[in-house]
């Protein structure tokens, strides 16, 4: 874990109850679907603010970003092929395979950083470095989490 991830779970973990609720975390997910396609998800891209201010999250970083709508709203192509880019404990598992990503990908990549926000310790592949491992860990961990899921209705 970087001393960035370390010190962001830390804040996290210190002002869960008064700044970082779920309900915050949910409003972050939802900006990440209505927003552009960031491709780059994780702890460093956000900025919790201090202070009275302590409920405002800033997204610093922009880097991978790509529109997904043109100018006239039509779609934007897909790319035939898609580097693998970004940082491997949070990037989905498109990413891994070269595909071209999506908002819901983002989400995917938000998720992973959550887990790791409230369990230091829940990405099992935190520390792996091969890309083909890391993908077949997040496909066991995205199988197991959706057959854990209770459905009502």
């Amino acid at each position: 874990m970087s001393q960035l991830t370390a010190l962001m779970c830390s804040v996290v973990t210190a002002y869960a109850v008064f700044c970082f609720a779920i309900s915050r975390s949910v409003e972050l997910a939802l900006f990440i679907v209505g927003g552009p396609i960031f491709s780059d998800v994780k702890p460093s891209v956000f900025v919790i603010a201090a202070g009275q201010d302590c409920k405002k999250i800033y997204i610093v970083h922009f880097g991978l970003a790509r529109r997904y709508r043109a100018y006239d709203r039509a779609l934007v192509p897909q790319r035939a092929a898609v580097p693998c880019l970004g940082s491997m404990r949070y990037m989905p598992r498109r990413s891994h395979e070269h595909l071209e990503r999506s908002r819901k990908d983002d989400l995917e990549s938000w998720l992973y950083m959550l887990c790791e926000f409230f369990q230091p310790e829940a990405l099992a592949w935190a520390s792996e470095s091969k890309n083909s491992e890391v993908y077949r860990m997040k496909e066991v961990f995205m199988s197991e989490a959706a057959s854990n899921i209770e459905w009502n209705g």
